[in-house]
């Protein structure tokens, strides 16, 4: 059994429906996050750009500042990176929901990419500040262009995320709600989450990708849920942290559609 097997298998009997989530707090959090139900004129206008790219022939040079290509230069057709980089439909509409739900004042986002999860993040907030990071200059053109198809706005910031650290406090002071989807190294996860979390406002949502994409991610998930008292929602591939000033002790909690557990509906007792 590979080990990234064995992570889902274990995750699966560890986890809970939201029929079993006590907290209200977590309960209409998850509830409106997972609600792809919905559906937005946004949503079409982003998926019909997310088409035009797939259907693009040319390639794309860049630096790659990843966990496995740190500063290698990488050439791949946009098209290749649309389908194995960028986040998919269902990803980005939680997002989405997460947005509107917790309705941010600052988003800071890293990891632009091609900017259509940034754009769906964006469409359900529209008047507060977000900030986008991405060190790659081609990737953040791109992502910029078609935030002006969408006739979207955003701060965004092509740099590596350590100097965003270095020059940007101020920001990072005012941040409540803060994506990570661009670094799957160890140290660079724990770097950016503690220096979010110290600096950061009393209340604020991260949300963190691929939490079980490697070993190394599974052990910064593990430590980020014991660096200081929050609650955490485990959805296998990503992974959503609660800061709040009344939270008094950690509650940790790992998630599952209803239909993956029925016994959990209730039926049976």
């Amino acid at each position: 059994m590979t080990r990234a097997l064995y992570s889902l298998i274990d995750f699966y009997l560890k986890a809970e429906t939201i029929n079993r989530i006590h907290s209200p707090l977590l309960y209409s959090l998850i509830t409106a996050a997972c609600n792809m139900q919905k559906s937005y004129y946004a949503d079409s206008r982003i998926e019909a750009l997310r088409a035009e790219l797939a259907q693009r022939k040319d390639s794309l040079t860049y630096i790659d500042y990843g966990a496995i290509n740190t500063g290698k230069t990488k050439t791949i057709k946009i098209s290749k990176l649309l389908s194995s980089a960028v986040s998919n439909k269902w990803k980005c509409k939680f997002l989405r929901n997460l947005v509107l739900y917790y309705q941010p004042q600052h988003l800071i986002e890293f990891g632009t990419n091609l900017g259509i999860s940034s754009a769906y993040m964006r469409s359900a907030q529209q008047k507060s500040l977000f900030t986008t990071v991405e060190a790659a200059e081609e990737l953040s053109t791109i992502a910029q262009a078609n935030f002006k198809i969408l006739c979207y706005t955003a701060d965004f910031k092509t740099m590596t995320f350590d100097d965003f650290l270095f020059s940007h406090s101020k920001e990072i002071e005012s941040c409540d709600f803060f994506y990570l989807d661009g670094d799957h190294s160890y140290a660079g996860t724990m770097r950016y989450f503690k220096t979010f979390w110290d600096a950061g406002p009393k209340e604020m949502l991260f949300v963190l990708d691929d939490i079980n994409w490697s070993p190394d991610m599974r052990r910064a998930w593990e430590d980020i849920k014991t660096y200081a008292d929050c609650y955490t929602v485990d959805f296998y591939k990503m992974g959503l942290v609660i800061k709040r000033p009344d939270i008094q002790s950690s509650l940790h909690k790992k998630i599952v559609p209803r239909l993956l557990k029925p016994w959990q509906f209730g039926f049976f007792g």
